[in-house]
């Protein structure tokens, strides 16, 4: 898939459709009878240059906002709060955050992977 429409891109985001149209202005295409259209390489590019990590077209399904990664990390037996996630990001730990106006998103494979190596550091275990 490589273009979106405004209630699908509100719907992926759980942001909505105003925001949608404010924070990806320059991704806009066209305007059909749904909404309007949106480059998602362009999309992908706005979000990448807000939060300085690389993130493609591909990986934008894989986004999970921090409180849907917090819910993760509590089913993988890790309980981390809401403080902790906010002090590794600002020291540039756990897992890649991207920004999308001024919430915070985490990629779901990285978001598991962060968990099973806290659950691993947990058990006395500490990993290469």
């Amino acid at each position: 898939m490589r273009y979106a429409n405004t209630p699908d891109l509100a719907q992926l985001f759980g942001i909505h459709a105003f925001s949608v149209s404010k924070a990806f202005a320059p991704a806009y295409v066209a305007r059909r009878f749904d909404g309007k259209i949106y480059d998602l390489e362009k999309v992908a590019a706005i979000i990448t240059q807000a939060s300085g990590h690389e993130l493609t077209a591909e990986d934008l399904p894989d986004l999970v906002r921090r409180s849907k990664a917090i819910q993760m990390l509590a089913e993988l037996g890790v309980q981390r709060s809401l403080r902790a996630w906010c002090y590794w990001a600002a020291e540039g730990q756990g897992p890649r955050v991207f920004l999308i106006g001024k919430r915070a998103y985490y990629l779901r494979p990285e978001v598991i992977a962060w968990g099973e190596r806290l659950a691993l550091c947990r058990r006395g275990f500490v990993p290469r």
